[in-house]
């Protein structure tokens, strides 16, 4: 009985705490469910905001004002005005399509006198024409990159002129009519603005396109004389120490005119001028130094006229300072002075053209030369000048015949003859003595070698190692008056700043002769040499090498 009542008493005291615990569970959950339920809400509430607030910020961008609309004209104006700028082609255009004009008349006649003749090589002339040809490609490559810069900036200009008007507030505006009605004047004169950029953007590309068409085909004329000229320098330089003609006593074996026509004559001499006329068109402005010194040195001369005069009239008084040239034929010594400042300027020119330049400095130095006591001096000069000029009008003139062969071979034989005899003529003491003996040496065996040339078929060749040795041999005596002359400026000017100052005492010019002759001499052996190895046609050689 007592067990029972306990076993009860726990039955009903386990059913309450179930109970009370279920209750608690319940009440929990339904606490849980509610706000979880609260949350969704507000959570569905906040994302509706933002919805409704893009919309109203939608609406109102869409509402726009007459100053929005007149800000877009403004912006598209601006930026046509930037690809008007942009487009634009100034003087610069104008000048390089005369330089192609130019450069196109330069390639015609370089292609014409190119062709010369094919019996005598002149390699000079050869190398004058790819000079001259490498110059106006280099130019040609420069003007090419000037146009491709034009070309693209002209051609941003065009692509950016297509999306000038995509701007959204001006193509809603001009998709309105009432809007272009407000607008009316300011979008004529945009329109008018973009037909009128559109226009000059269109000529100008082509304008360039027409100079970039004209300038490929000078390129390409270029690049193919540039091939031409090396293949022939190439064969005209195997040709040259190559058995050219038959040995002077064998039989002619090549097909060379035996009767010099008047015809052929004057097609060559035509072809030298046409040189000649070319050369001196390229480079006139290189002379322009030479022309500022003369002028420099005939105002000079103008300056110190009276005193020239005295020291002429005076010998006596001023005989200390040994003045020879500028006393007795100025202007003729200011002649011989620029002449033989020339080589640095024409070491590239053609043979015709050097040969008149060289004829008018001999005859200039003949005449200061006339005044000299020695007369055998004198008479063998004048015997060299009068060979200088055969020996030129031989080699420019005559094709490789056996009669004109034989006739060079004598040329020859003389010039040896009175290089000996106006060595043996000269005075043994003289200033210069030292410097013309071995140039003496180095003319006979030039000339020499011509005549062996010439007997075993290297007939231009022999020409062109005669006219080197004549010439090394009559220049160096020019170059001595060129050394006298300078030293006779500076002792004048000398001479006029101590009579200025009131000194008219003697002085030992000797002392001044000295200090400055040795500097005169290497700028004369450097004038000597650019032309010994320019008529050996060695010079173009030695100068790409040495730069």
């Amino acid at each position: 009985m007592r067990r029972l009542f306990i076993f009860y008493s726990l039955l009903f005291l386990g059913t309450s705490v179930f109970a009370q615990l279920n209750s608690s569970i319940a009440s929990t959950v339904s606490n849980q469910l509610s706000k979880q339920k609260l949350t969704s809400d507000t959570v569905k509430t906040k994302a509706n905001a933002p919805k409704r607030m893009h919309k109203k910020i939608i609406m109102t961008l869409d509402t726009l004002t007459l100053s929005d609309y007149t800000l877009s004209l403004e912006r598209v104006n601006d930026n046509l005005n930037t690809i008007g700028d942009s487009a634009k082609l100034g003087f610069d255009v104008v000048n390089i399509a005369r330089r192609i004009d130019f450069m196109t008349k330069d390639v015609k006649l370089i292609r014409q006198n190119f062709r010369g003749r094919n019996s005598v090589i002149h390699l000079k002339n050869q190398y004058l024409y790819q000079s001259f040809t490498a110059t106006l490609d280099d130019e040609t490559d420069r003007i090419q990159a000037k146009l491709d810069n034009m070309y693209h900036r002209v051609y941003h200009a065009k692509q950016h002129l297509k999306k000038v008007l995509s701007d959204s507030i001006f193509r809603k505006l001009y998709a309105d009519k009432e809007l272009r009605a407000t607008f009316d004047e300011k979008l004529i004169r945009l329109e008018w603005k973009w037909n009128r950029t559109d226009s000059v953007t269109k000529a100008n590309l082509d304008t360039l396109n027409a100079l970039k068409v004209r300038l490929s085909d000078n390129s390409l004329d270029l690049s193919n004389m540039l091939n031409i000229m090396d293949k022939r320098l190439d064969k005209s330089s195997s040709k040259l120490f190559g058995e050219e003609v038959n040995y002077l006593w064998q039989e002619e074996k090549t097909e060379i005119p035996t009767k010099k026509t008047a015809k052929n004559t004057i097609s060559i001499i035509k072809s030298e001028q046409n040189a000649i006329s070319f050369y001196i068109s390229q480079t006139s402005g290189e002379r322009i130094t030479i022309l500022v010194l003369g002028i420099f040195l005939f105002v000079w001369l103008f300056l110190k006229r009276r005193l020239i005069r005295t020291l002429k009239n005076q010998k006596e008084s001023f005989s200390y300072l040994n003045l020879q040239f500028l006393n007795n034929h100025p202007v003729m010594s200011f002649l011989v002075l620029l002449l033989c400042l020339m080589p640095f300027f024409d070491a590239y020119a053609p043979t015709s053209y050097i040969s008149v330049e060289y004829l008018i400095l001999l005859m200039a130095s003949t005449v200061i030369l006339i005044k000299k006591n020695n007369r055998t001096f004198l008479l063998n000069w004048i015997a060299l000048v009068l060979l200088f000029v055969a020996d030129i009008l031989v080699y420019l003139l005559l094709e490789p015949t056996f009669t004109e062969r034989l006739l060079q071979i004598a040329l020859h034989i003389s010039i040896i003859v009175f290089i000996v005899r106006f060595y043996k003529s000269l005075d043994k003491g003289m200033a210069y003595f030292k410097l013309i003996k071995p140039v003496t040496i180095i003319g006979v065996l030039l000339t020499s070698f011509a005549i062996y040339f010439n007997m075993f078929g290297r007939f231009s060749l022999s020409g062109i190692v005669g006219i080197t040795g004549i010439f090394a041999v009559t220049h160096v005596i020019v170059l001595t008056l060129f050394i006298e002359i300078i030293i006779e400026i500076v002792l004048i000017q000398l001479q006029s700043s101590r009579l200025k100052k009131g000194v008219d005492k003697p002085f030992d010019s000797a002392v001044v002769t000295d200090k400055i002759k040795m500097p005169l001499i290497l700028v004369a052996m450097i004038i000597w040499g650019i032309m010994f190895t320019s008529n050996l046609n060695i010079y173009h050689n030695i100068s790409e090498y040495l730069v």
